[in-house]
């Protein structure tokens, strides 16, 4: 770990406002100088060889200078990102990385969210005291205005309903994404982050200057508060289990909000979580840990575990699909990308000060905004191909014998084999391709012991899935004799004998009438 005067002065953002040559007080300093021989830690551990991970930076595109916000439209295939000096929206095209620029009308752009449902952009403008609206079909703005200081956006596609966080009012600012009519909602103290459950249209406002949370009813705009822990500064959801996970970097420590009720619970942390994202289909929640380069996983059941990042982690994103994490480190000019599967690490390099970081499920594409290189690194992550469900049945009986599918998720990548163990299946033969969906062919399968079958797919990245198949047999069992003679006479006695098929079944029992 280098130390040196810049680690000891790691930058902080404040809403719109951020440094990175302040001074800092002794209480600060003496925080960080704890944590360097964690850091030292840390830093030793990811120097240690890696295996080879598919995740690798593909380009850098250039934006417009100091980049800060990132948002991406998975159904569009556009990325947003929003430029602090030259006060400009960078609009990058997935498809070619080409670029087209949208003017911010001289003022700085912060937050960006997107509404894939209406291909509506909302970029905060918090010296403007408005948000632009910006139409994705052909890039024209409409400015709508806010509170002051707007800091952070969330968007509910189902209301079609934008929530703006105004930082300097201790409001929120409701806007209709029908006709951009707006509404005031009053937040606590310095609102700093938003976020939306939009199976319950709850709304999560955290107010970083009074330490708690206004949870907006998007039915009728009522309000309720839970008290949080101190300095809370990033919130996300979990739709899937109506939780709400409330970062507190003054704390050390996330509130666990139930949706149903309020009532909370806390989780420890490791020091200065920062940043908060959720893996609804894992019920897994990862908290960035500034100060001791780390993040927290969170079981959304029962428990949690620590791992290592690069130095001071910023910013953090999820792709629900692929189950891989991506940690933005500020200082190490690196990505920290977790396996969510097994809490292994690897580390693809970046721009300079990687602070924000947006995932595109749909491509496997991973965008990070570098705001000292004024670029976006793009990720791609080509050892993800797929195949779904990972298990299956087949009842040899004849008559309930039937195909077995599955579908494949390739990425950029192909079908290599299909092997079960060193025996290679015959493509036509035993199996059929046709737009990714793969038939393990019945014929086959009849021919395979009663049993586990595990069947691994390759392909041309080098990476593998298994289809285990449970292959069973309900056909009903026979015996080769259903019927014999005995002669009781003491010189005539002979045993009986009968051959049993028994399929997939065993024997229980042999019963005269009733007696066994």
């Amino acid at each position: 770990m280098k130390i040196n005067s810049n680690s000891l002065n790691p930058p902080v953002d404040q809403g719109s406002q951020r440094s990175t040559g302040v001074t800092y007080g002794k209480e600060l300093i003496s925080r960080l100088y704890k944590r360097i021989v964690i850091g030292i830690v840390i830093m030793t551990l990811l120097s240690v060889p890696q295996l080879a991970w598919a995740d690798i930076k593909l380009t850098d595109v250039d934006t417009g200078q100091s980049p800060m916000g990132v948002a991406v439209n998975p159904v569009t295939n556009k990325i947003y990102v929003t430029n602090t000096i030259s006060q400009d929206v960078t609009v990058i095209d997935g498809a070619n990385n080409t670029t087209t620029t949208v003017d911010m009308n001289r003022f700085t752009p912060t937050a960006v969210e997107v509404n894939p449902v209406t291909n509506k952009i909302y970029v905060t403008l918090p010296g403007g005291n408005a948000v632009i609206v910006i139409d994705g079909t052909n890039n024209t703005r409409e400015i709508v205005e806010t509170g002051r200081s707007p800091i952070a956006v969330a968007v509910n596609q189902k209301t079609n309903k934008i929530y703006i966080a105004n930082q300097n009012t201790n409001n929120v600012t409701v806007i209709d994404g029908a006709d951009n009519k707006t509404t005031t909602v009053a937040a606590g103290v310095s609102p700093y982050a938003v976020a939306v459950n939009p199976e319950t249209n709850k709304i999560y406002v955290v107010n970083n200057g009074s330490d708690n949370v206004t949870v907006i009813d998007g039915v009728d705009n009522k309000t309720a508060t839970v008290a949080t822990g101190a300095t809370p500064n990033a919130v996300a959801v979990n739709p899937e289990t109506n939780k709400i996970y409330v970062a507190n970097t003054g704390s050390d420590n996330v509130t666990v909000i139930d949706g149903v009720d309020n009532t909370t619970a806390t989780v420890a942390t490791e020091d200065g979580p920062k940043r908060v994202t959720v893996n609804p289909e894992t019920n897994k929640i990862y908290v960035v840990n500034y100060y001791s380069f780390s993040v927290t996983v969170i079981d959304g059941v029962n428990n949690t575990t620590t791992i290592a990042t690069g130095e001071f982690p910023q910013a953090v994103a999820v792709n629900p699909i692929t189950n891989k994490i991506y940690v933005a480190n500020i200082y190490s000019d690196n990505i920290t990308v977790i396996d969510g599967t097994d809490n292994t690490t690897t580390t693809v390099a970046t721009g300079d000060y990687p602070e924000a970081v947006a995932v595109n499920p749909e491509t496997n594409k991973v965008y990070v905004v570098n705001s000292r290189s004024s670029n976006v690194s793009v990720i791609g992550g080509t050892n993800n191909s797929k195949i779904s469900p990972l298990t299956a049945s087949f009842d040899k009986k004849v008559s309930a014998q039937a195909d077995v599918t599955t579908t494949m998720t390739l990425y950029d990548s192909t079908l290599s084999s299909i092997k079960k163990g060193a025996a290679t299946l015959t493509e036509g033969t035993d199996y059929t391709i046709s737009d990714n969906i793969v038939t393990i062919k019945k014929e086959y399968l009849s021919a395979q012991a009663v049993g586990s079958t595990e069947l691994t797919f390759t392909f041309s990245n080098a990476s593998t899935k298994t289809l285990t198949i449970n292959v069973n047999d309900t056909t009903s069992p026979t015996l080769s004799t259903t019927s014999a003679s005995f002669d009781k006479e003491a010189s005539a006695q002979a045993d009986v004998t009968t051959t049993m098929t028994l399929y997939s079944s065993t024997l229980s029992s042999i019963k005269n009438d009733a007696a066994t």
